[in-house]
């Protein structure tokens, strides 16, 4: 059981949060939480208890994975409340859990921006998704919109912006590391000419 557990009496006790989420967390990260107490962390998400740590709770979800995680974050893309919980749930599905065909459309409606993202974090973790996306497979709308989200950037987004793309490109993270050996072949100039070839030979 997940949403309430029954005691031997009888009695429905309703989940709480788990004690120690920063503990939890750090023990996800270290991969040494029992599969109880990753119960206990999705049974506070599904049952609305723990939404004053629940970027912390699914933070513990994404490192631990269990059955069904994919589902309940699926269920948080659009957690108005906090975007900062919905970039981390896209983040999670699309970079680190690469469930492509899942976040794709919702990745495509975060780009072209949400009226609730005020400060634009689901738009960042749709970007990282893209590149990710496009590193994998070919996808002419995600790729010209990636490009145009890069060309029309700012010096406060284009650092973001153009490393999804040069990810997209294939790029390692050691060459967008800033080694001097590398930097050179992955300016912006170059990523942006690049991005443009590629579209040019699998979308025209």
């Amino acid at each position: 059981m997940t949403t309430a557990s029954r005691s031997h009496q009888g009695v429905i006790s309703m989940p709480s949060i788990p004690r120690g989420v920063g503990r939890l967390l750090d023990r996800s990260k270290e991969g040494t939480i029992t599969p109880a107490e990753v119960e206990s962390v999705v049974a506070a998400i599904e049952s609305g208890v723990g939404k004053d740590r629940l970027y912390s709770l699914i933070h513990i979800i994404a490192r631990s994975r269990p059955q069904g995680a994919e589902t309940l974050l699926l269920r948080h893309l659009e957690y108005r409340e906090d975007p900062q919980v919905a970039a981390l749930a896209l983040t999670t599905l699309g970079v680190q859990w690469r469930c492509f065909d899942q976040v794709r459309g919702f990745t495509m409606a975060a780009l072209d921006g949400l009226t609730w993202d005020v400060f634009s974090d689901v738009q960042d973790a749709a970007i990282g998704v893209a590149g990710e996306v496009l590193r994998a497979r070919p996808d002419c709308e995600l790729l010209e919109r990636l490009l145009a989200l890069a060309l029309d950037s700012d010096r406060w987004t284009a650092g973001h912006r153009y490393r999804a793309l040069a990810r997209a490109l294939g790029a390692s993270q050691q060459e967008l590391s800033g080694v001097p050996q590398t930097a050179s072949a992955w300016t912006r100039e170059a990523i942006a000419r690049r991005a443009r070839v590629r579209f040019d030979r699998e979308c025209s």
